[in-house]
């Protein structure tokens, strides 16, 4: 017998592959309330309950990474992902700029969310599409 090869995954890896792509379909993990510490153990995909310039919390007890795709294409923009203890918060975590309209580029930025944090994706000079966002805890 062959040893399976990278391309030769299980079906049920494809299946939990796909449900990470549909809005409000569980992602399978570890047992129990949350995963070992230091790693996420749920995956929300909330594009539809999102959008720049609007202030968010983290109300679970562990950290959260967000992960947010921006349609740069026709847009000249930039980005900030401020999170901090204030309401709205104001401390830039990460940032990414378009300066050239019509570039064709598809910005991605990710950032952590303290417990207890408020979160915000802040955007200037352009109003580009939202992608994705998705939220890992």
């Amino acid at each position: 017998m062959r040893p399976k090869t990278a391309l030769q995954a299980p079906l049920a890896t494809q299946q939990q592959f796909n449900a990470t792509l549909q809005p409000g379909v569980p992602v399978p993990g570890p047992p129990g309330p949350a995963g070992p510490a230091g790693t996420f153990s749920t995956q929300a995909l909330v594009t539809g309950q999102r959008a720049a310039n609007t202030t968010y919390q983290n109300a679970g007890a562990s950290a959260m990474l967000v992960s947010v795709c921006w349609d740069m294409s026709s847009k000249s923009a930039n980005i900030s992902a401020l999170s901090d203890a204030n309401n709205p918060p104001v401390t830039e975590v990460a940032q990414v700029a378009d300066t050239t309209a019509n570039s064709g580029v598809t910005a991605q930025i990710f950032f952590l969310v303290l417990p207890g944090n408020y979160y915000a994706c802040s955007i200037t000079g352009g109003t580009p599409p939202l992608v994705s966002w998705v939220e890992y805890a």
